[in-house]
């Protein structure tokens, strides 16, 4: 990403991204636990507490898992546009006092 003057992250896509990208990973988990029972890697399903080896609790997992990613993405989104904004601000303001100063 070029960081221009009107460049910030769009949330939305970001938040449809995460969201997708949880659930694609929560379906992975699922699917190896499925295959494999004895595996012990499930750790991502530490994250859902809902969570039990049954249709509703599958169901579940995927509604938090789009939760978490629409969560995230709206505080990253927020917080990545915010401090970009005050960097722009606060980097043009001091080049305009470091050439105020070497006019001087």
């Amino acid at each position: 990403m070029i960081f221009g003057s009107s460049s910030q992250i769009p949330i939305t896509a970001l938040a449809f991204s995460l969201s997708a990208f949880l659930a694609v990973s929560f379906l992975l988990c699922i699917g190896t636990g499925a295959i494999v029972p004895d595996f012990g890697a499930h750790v991502f399903l530490q994250f859902f507490p809902r969570f039990s080896w049954t249709e509703t609790g599958i169901h579940h997992g995927l509604i938090e898992s789009l939760a978490y990613g629409f969560y995230s993405a709206i505080v990253f989104g927020a917080l990545f546009n915010f401090f970009l904004r005050r960097g722009r601000l606060g980097g043009a303001n001091a080049r305009s006092r470091g050439e105020a100063m070497s006019n001087a």
